[in-house]
Formats: C-alpha cells, sequence, structure tokens
C-alpha cells in the first residue's frame, strides 16, 4: 500500500494508492493542479524505502508512458491490408483454402515486423493466409508461398 501526504499552505491530506504508479499520477495532476502555490508539496510512502517529496510535477520519474496506439488499428495499416486483400484476392497463398464463414483469412508479413520493421507498409511485403497458415507460420519463417 502506498501513502501519498498532499501538503499547502498548512492543510494536510493523505490519500492510499494501491499501486506505485496510480501514487505518482496522483501526485503530478495534483502538482499541475495546484499551481505554482509556494510551500505545496506532496510525500510519497513506499513500502520499505524512504519517503520522496516532491514540489514540481516534473520531479517525479518512472510513471509509464501511455501505450503507442495499436499498428494493426491505425489509418495506413488498414488501407495497405485492403489493397493487399484486392491484390491477392479471397484465398490462402499457402493451402489455397477459400475465405469465408468457416475459413478467416490474414493479411500477413511474409519478412516478420519485429525483424523488419521498416517493411511493416510495404505492400511487396504482404501476402494473404488462412488463419491455420499464419499460426504456423508465426514470425520465424519469411516464405513467399
Amino acid at each position: 500500500m502506498y501513502q501519498v501526504t498532499y501538503s499547502l499552505s498548512g492543510r494536510v491530506k493523505r490519500k492510499r494508492y494501491q499501486s506505485e504508479t496510480a501514487a505518482k499520477r496522483s501526485i503530478v495532476r495534483w502538482l499541475e493542479n495546484m499551481g505554482r502555490q509556494v510551500g505545496g508539496h506532496a510525500i510519497l510512502y513506499a513500502p520499505g524505502e524512504a519517503p520522496a517529496i516532491f514540489r514540481a510535477a516534473d520531479e517525479v520519474t518512472g510513471i509509464p508512458t501511455a501505450r503507442a496506439p495499436d499498428f494493426y488499428q491505425s489509418q495506413q495499416w488498414l488501407r495497405l491490408r485492403y489493397e493487399a486483400l484486392q491484390k491477392h484476392g479471397n484465398y490462402c497463398a499457402c493451402c489455397g483454402a477459400q475465405g469465408g464463414a468457416e475459413v478467416q483469412l490474414h493479411v500477413d508479413h511474409i519478412k516478420p515486423r519485429s525483424t523488419h520493421p521498416e517493411l511493416a507498409l510495404c505492400l511487396e511485403n504482404l501476402q494473404v493466409l488462412c488463419a491455420a497458415c499464419n499460426r504456423g507460420k508465426s514470425n520465424r519463417s519469411s516464405t513467399r508461398w
């Protein structure tokens, strides 16, 4: 359990948090919202650590940043995926299965994004595979069927 003591102009408020991240985010919000009032500070009490005093929001470190937007939800990917489906058709390039109610088709990176991020949005690096073939290929193979 993490505890934070907020102090401003002789007034003190204490609050408990389940995680260090939640406590630090709250400290940052409080310090940003209280403005530049003189003497305001927050003290973070973490289990097994010495108390940490913060007088400005930029002193608080170790807060995870917001996650980057999901690549597969980006407009660039969705447009390119549509192009790949138009170019390669409604068939798995590996086993020839036709996409439909029973066969889900995936647009696959021939050279995986994990090892070739520069080819993530390259139409020539895409192929259409059924779900089973794509799972079998994983990110180990770069076979162009």
